[in-house]
């Protein structure tokens, strides 16, 4: 929400713009039907919906950021060349150069309008800004999709590096941690997973079935 409530002047949405835009239309259309409204939805109820979007976004997002962290500290370590760690280097903040580009005082001000002494000249219109900061996007996706190999063999590496450390905590494990899995024994996971899968086997043909009766009995006309 913090974020929603910064200014166009610092980060270049155009969410204000579209809104407006949007507003407009509905009320046009709603005019035409013959009713009155003020719009569909208010600002702060559409800044509310998308508040909750991203904190949504951002929690399904945590686990595979924190796997994304290890396998690039991974990825280094098995890289060899300096290219590839450059690359990785890259590819690791390649998010951050994309949000960099929507920040207006940044993107536009020292890109498309660099200050040269007095007087500041343009390098590019606003068009071609849009389409040059969709090619660094496209290139971030390239690089990021050439930079997949060396990530997934991070995560493959993950099994055996897990092995190791199991077997160097093989000898220093407490009583009580061995006292709690002489309790959940293999058998009771088993019997949970067995109970589990044949319940749900078993209410989904149990709904299936009153399904076929409901659509052969019930809706003939």
């Amino acid at each position: 929400m913090a974020i929603l409530i910064v200014t166009e002047n610092y980060l270049e949405f155009g969410l204000e713009s579209g809104f407006s835009n949007f507003s407009e239309s509905a009320m046009q259309f709603l005019e035409k039907q013959g009713l009155e409204s003020q719009g569909p939805v208010s600002k702060l109820t559409f800044k509310l919906f998308l508040a909750v979007l991203c904190s949504l976004i951002g929690a399904f997002l945590t686990f595979p950021g924190l796997r994304l962290a290890q396998m690039h500290l991974d990825a280094l370590n098995l890289a060899t060349e300096k290219i590839t760690q450059t690359l990785l280097h890259i590819n690791f903040l390649a998010p951050l150069f994309m949000v960099l580009l929507w920040v207006k005082p940044i993107a536009k001000d020292y890109i498309m309008n660099p200050p040269l002494g007095k007087e500041s000249v343009p390098l590019m219109s606003e068009d071609t800004f849009d389409t040059v900061r969709l090619w660094i996007i496209i290139l971030l996706c390239a690089l990021r999709l050439a930079m997949m190999r060396h990530h997934l063999q991070a995560y493959l590496n993950l099994a055996q590096k897990s092995v190791d450390q199991m077997k160097k905590e093989a000898g220093r494990i407490s009583m009580v941690d061995l006292q709690k899995m002489n309790i959940f024994t293999p058998l009771l996971f088993r019997g949970l997973l067995s109970f589990l899968t044949w319940w749900i086997a078993a209410c989904l043909f149990s709904t299936s079935l009153f399904g076929l009766f409901y659509h052969q009995y019930l809706t003939v006309a």
